[in-house]
């Protein structure tokens, strides 16, 4: 074989492992999350492709949905993305993780930051809400809206948001117009002192709600 076309043929095995192996954390594919990413304090970043469909309608938070005929885009930025075209105002995001089962019931933290208004659930619930402050990601002043769960005992969860920003808005939007989840332990958060203070009461609020479980099994 001629070594100029050896090298096409390397280039192109290399080509093909290198796009595996960014496609296999994406869509329709469920994203890995081990524990010990979570153990060594580092943040996971969503901003891989979730399932997108332009519109509204609160059935699409349920995670029994069938959305594998939905589009897939990257959630940052909007502005010049593949969701911009049909962008009416309002779109959903869908994303499909599966979790370590050593995470099971321990608490995590998600935090969302976008200069629109996004609506996070996990499994169906609402997780929180955010109306658009910081006005731009990465502003340190204020880094979103977070809220601390246990991480319900099952090994595949999706995530959906319903994400709203005008045109007008986002046209203006320095960060591109998205949004950005993120999930991390409580512990490695580096949390200001008022978001210490929420995350240690909602600590308090999960030790009672699961001493209560226990106590009412033991009864019965």
């Amino acid at each position: 074989m001629p070594v100029t076309t050896l090298r096409h043929a390397l280039a192109l095995v290399l080509l093909l492992l290198v796009a595996s192996s960014t496609l296999s954390g994406q869509e329709p594919r469920p994203a890995e999350l081990d524990e010990e990413i979570f153990v060594r304090g580092d943040t996971v970043t969503l901003n891989w492709a979730w399932r997108f469909r332009p519109g509204d309608d609160p059935r699409w938070a349920d995670p029994k949905l069938d959305d594998s005929g939905w589009g897939t885009a990257e959630p940052l930025p909007l502005r010049g993305g593949p969701a911009e075209a049909s962008w009416p105002g309002v779109g959903w995001y869908r994303r499909h993780l599966r979790f370590d089962p050593a995470l099971f019931g321990r608490p995590l933290l998600f935090r969302v930051a976008a200069p629109g208004t996004v609506l996070l659930y996990l499994d169906g619930k609402l997780l929180l809400s955010s109306d658009g402050a910081p006005a731009q990601i990465g502003d340190e002043a204020g880094r979103g809206a977070f809220a601390v769960v246990p991480l319900p005992s099952r090994l595949e969860h999706v995530l959906a948001v319903r994400y709203e920003i005008s045109r007008e808005r986002l046209e203006g939007s320095g960060s591109g117009g998205g949004f950005l989840v993120s999930i991390e332990s409580p512990d490695a958060a580096g949390l200001t002192r008022g978001e210490e203070r929420r995350v240690t009461l909602a600590a308090i609020v999960l030790a009672i709600a699961s001493f209560l479980a226990l106590f009412h099994l033991a009864l019965f």
